[in-house]
């Protein structure tokens, strides 16, 4: 180990991040849900829109609502949300808000009635048709977060460790890593040691910390982007009572996150004339993709006051990008004090092929007479059926990894609207299911609590609507490979509250 330098910085390479940056599994979950979407109508009832239809939420539900049209639309939906996050880690509470505007739907649908229904018979054949043309916003990812504690058992070293044991090191003649993984640039920073034993070369961390002596951890992670659908549809309606639809979704998602984690207060323990005392972990992270995928549709109306509908939403099929930007600087000097001082940092590329999982919709609405309705919906989401694809040989451990990760989940939603003269009261609960199969050590269910207004006037209408989301996010702040110590997680509470404003007309 080469001890004269006093400063060593550690430049990391593309491939030595694969567990902090490139979480493929965690990948195929945050890009496969979505948030309660579509107009500030159809959000106001919890989403439970599949077997309802003549909303402009149709687009980003069952195709088959838009054979209701009897008129053409126009509306689009500006939204303010605004995040908090309460984290906890080694027993230490911090909270964070973040705030965001951006448009949650903007839509059109053309409608006409076919001459048969000009004709006046309005109880056979096909009556009417619409096309719909929209974007919906599906997932915002905008979010922040901090955590801060004493690790008594644990270092971001015993990280580090682990990668030197699975990917091994080159070291030179002179005892340095000639390699510039982050394995190798960790055994040259005097962060972890190696250890010989025969022809057999172990590494360990170079800290150890105990009740005595703990690792001042904190750790700060800023996440921002979205996932968006354009879409068009095609609805129609037979006698009044079958309404059939299909539709194709252009998908785009851009993700970002900017992480930093720091640690102060440790010591190579093993390599005394080397005074490790901190180290200073950044990671920049960037990924765009688009994605194709297709739905259909149907509503069945056996009377005036019942409405069953379904829709299937093949999975989507998106072409990723990723950029990775990271440094981590470990420093020291004589007299032993923390020094952290920038240093330039490597890039690494990927690219990848990804398949969302097949999702299932039911749903039914009662109506009273023209003054109320309740409507329901149960949502299948096989998150096993996901899948990753790439150049290189991982896909296959990615892929049974899924498969053991995840199962099938069931959301469920539920709304209900009053009419009153030219105004509507709505309301709407929604429970997105825990995707997780070991659900004793993970839990990622969402609640959602929803509430609105309408007014109708003429061609003119305004809706708006309140959703408050809250949901746990388990997150891990570096992963270890040993059962003990247990790789130290952060637990994330988050409530979200979206106002949403939706303006139209009927023309």
């Amino acid at each position: 180990m080469n001890a004269k330098h006093v400063l060593i910085v550690l430049s990391l390479s593309s491939l030595s991040f694969s567990v902090l940056a490139q979480n493929r599994e965690a990948d195929i979950l945050r890009y496969s849900r979505a948030d309660l979407g579509g107009t500030a109508r159809t959000q106001a009832i919890g989403g439970a829109q599949t077997a309802l239809g003549g909303d402009i939420g149709s687009l980003s539900s069952n195709p088959a609502g838009l054979g209701f049209f009897r008129r053409s639309d126009f509306s689009f939906s500006p939204t303010i949300t605004d995040i908090r996050n309460n984290t906890s880690y080694l027993g230490n509470q911090y909270s964070y808000d973040k705030g965001a505007v951006n448009f949650a739907n903007i839509g059109v649908v053309w409608a006409r009635s076919t001459p048969q229904a000009d004709e006046g018979k309005k109880s056979a054949g096909w009556l009417s048709y619409a096309f719909g043309l929209g974007y919906n916003r599906t997932n915002t990812y905008n979010s922040n977060f901090s955590f801060s504690g004493k690790n008594k058992l644990s270092s971001f070293t015993y990280y580090l460790a682990d990668q030197a044991n699975l990917y091994g090191i080159n070291v030179d003649n002179s005892g340095n890593a000639s390699d510039n993984t982050l394995a190798g640039q960790a055994y040259n920073a005097a962060l972890i040691n190696s250890q010989k034993n025969g022809n057999q070369t172990t590494y360990q961390p170079g800290t150890f910390p105990s009740g005595s002596n703990p690792a001042n951890q904190s750790g700060y992670n800023y996440q921002a982007g979205r996932t968006d659908d354009v879409n068009i549809s095609f609805g129609t309606n037979y006698g009044n009572q079958l309404y059939l639809g299909v539709g194709a979704n252009l998908s785009t998602l851009r993700y970002s996150y900017a992480f930093n984690f720091l640690e102060t207060g440790i010591n190579n323990t093993q390599t005394p004339t080397i005074n490790v005392h901190g180290l200073n972990y950044t990671e920049n992270f960037d990924a765009a993709g688009t994605g194709v995928s297709a739905k259909a549709g149907l509503i069945y109306r056996p009377d005036a006051s019942i409405r069953l509908g379904a829709y299937l939403q093949t999975p989507t099929l998106y072409h990723i990008t990723e950029a990775v930007n990271n440094t981590m600087v470990s420093s020291t000097d004589a007299a032993g004090a923390p020094l952290y001082t920038p240093a330039a940092s490597n890039g690494g590329l990927a690219s990848y092929d990804m398949k969302t999982p097949w999702k299932y919709n039911f749903g039914g609405s009662f109506f009273f007479k023209t003054f109320a309705f309740i409507s329901a919906d149960v949502e299948l989401v096989d998150y096993k059926s996901a899948s990753f694809h790439s150049a290189d040989s991982v896909s296959l451990l990615i892929n049974k990894n899924i498969q053991s990760i995840y199962r099938s989940a069931v959301n469920y939603r539920l709304g209900a609207e009053v009419k009153a003269g030219i105004f509507s009261f709505r309301a709407g609960y929604a429970l997105y299911g825990n995707p997780y199969s070991a659900t004793t050590l993970l839990s990622s269910a969402t609640t959602s609590y929803t509430g609105g207004l309408g007014l109708r006037t003429g061609n003119f209408y305004a809706d708006i609507a309140v959703i408050n989301t809250q949901f746990n996010s388990p997150y891990t702040a570096y992963p270890i490979a040993a059962i003990s110590p247990p790789s130290p997680m952060v637990s994330i509470n988050s409530n979200r509250t979206d106002f949403v404003l939706t303006l139209g007309s009927r023309f």
